[in-house]
C-alpha cells in the first residue's frame, strides 16, 4: 500500500510529481491536500487530520494483525 498525499502549494514536492509517482505504482492512491503548503501539519493541523484519518482508517481495515 502506498498513499501519496500532496500539498497544493508545495513547490518542493509539487503535486504533479506526486501524482506521477502514485500513477507509476500499482495500487497507490493519490490525494491532493487543497490549500496546504510544504508544512501542512504546522499550517493547519485540523485540516491535515481530515486528509490523514481516512488513510489511517484504511490501513487499519486492511491490517492482518488486528
Amino acid at each position: 500500500m502506498l498513499y501519496v498525499l500532496s500539498a497544493e502549494y508545495d513547490w518542493f514536492a509539487y503535486p504533479a510529481a506526486s501524482k506521477a509517482l502514485a500513477d507509476a505504482v500499482e495500487g497507490a492512491t493519490y490525494t491532493l491536500m487543497e490549500g496546504m503548503g510544504h508544512f501542512p501539519m504546522s499550517e493547519d493541523p485540523e485540516k491535515v487530520k481530515k486528509y490523514i484519518m481516512p488513510v489511517l482508517e484504511d490501513i487499519a481495515a486492511k491490517a492482518w494483525f488486528f
